[in-house]
């Protein structure tokens, strides 16, 4: 998508709401997707494509962290995005 392009109401939303988390933003999206089947031939542009567009943290964990290290270094990337 392009700037200029148009976004349905539901990513636009995910766009504009900065006082939510990351994670939340990218639920958002992930859901306007999944609703639409998206990426498909007419729109192949991933979940991860519009994040890193509309600028939206991607907050990706360390494969091989256990769910106590995910969260404790999820909180931390997201202290570290508040500043």
């Amino acid at each position: 998508m392009s700037e200029l392009e148009i976004l349905p109401a539901d990513l636009q939303a995910a766009v504009d709401e900065v006082r939510s988390t990351p994670q939340m933003r990218a639920k958002m999206v992930r859901a306007a997707f999944a609703a639409r089947g998206w990426p498909n031939a007419s729109h192949p542009g991933t979940v991860r494509d519009f994040l890193i567009e509309h600028k939206i943290p991607i907050i990706d964990v360390p494969r091989g962290f256990d769910s106590g290290e995910a969260a404790a270094w999820t909180q931390k990337r997201l202290q570290d995005l508040r500043k």
